[in-house]
């Protein structure tokens, strides 16, 4: 975090899947490696708002690491862009694997390099420091925390505020 100053309170941590569309890979193909990415498949990623640079994708196996910089043929920095263009079939992509459960189970998105993961997102929720949290502040914190316990892909203690 850039400003240290703030108050984080970790809300969960999220897990990837790598997937496509069936469309996708009946026209072309499963990678059996994370490094087919890089020269023979389309890959949908997002980028960041700061650089316009996409996001390399992250590969992790035993004791073996990758990250993986592609020529994405299209990128996005929102997420609802994001699923709607995997649900295309326009690409392979690493997305939280809260948002794609649903798509999986119906068979619109197929799970690939499923032996191969990526290090989960650790979620916060950022606020400034006072000895005498706001009550409104509190509320939704705890809300929020709420919220996403529901989804949060790995246990955990609870967190206090």
């Amino acid at each position: 975090m850039a400003d240290t100053s703030l108050i984080a309170r970790r809300i969960c941590q999220l897990d990837y899947v790598t997937c496509a569309a069936p469309s996708y890979v009946e026209a072309h193909g499963a990678p059996t490696h994370p490094s087919e990415l890089e020269r023979s498949h389309c890959v949908l990623s997002y980028f960041s708002s700061l650089t316009g640079k996409p996001f390399p994708l992250f590969f992790h196996r035993g004791e073996e690491a990758l990250e993986i910089d592609v020529r994405s043929m299209v990128a996005v920095n929102e997420s609802t862009a994001h699923m709607t263009s995997l649900l295309a079939g326009l690409g392979i992509s690493q997305t939280f694997g809260f948002a794609a459960a649903s798509h999986t189970e119906s068979g619109r998105l197929v799970a690939m390099l499923e032996d191969w993961s990526r290090p989960p997102h650790p979620l916060h929720i950022l606020y400034p420091p006072n000895r005498h949290l706001n009550a409104k502040l509190r509320v939704f914190v705890d809300w929020v925390a709420e919220v996403f316990a529901t989804i949060n892909d790995r246990e955990r203690g609870p967190a206090v505020l």
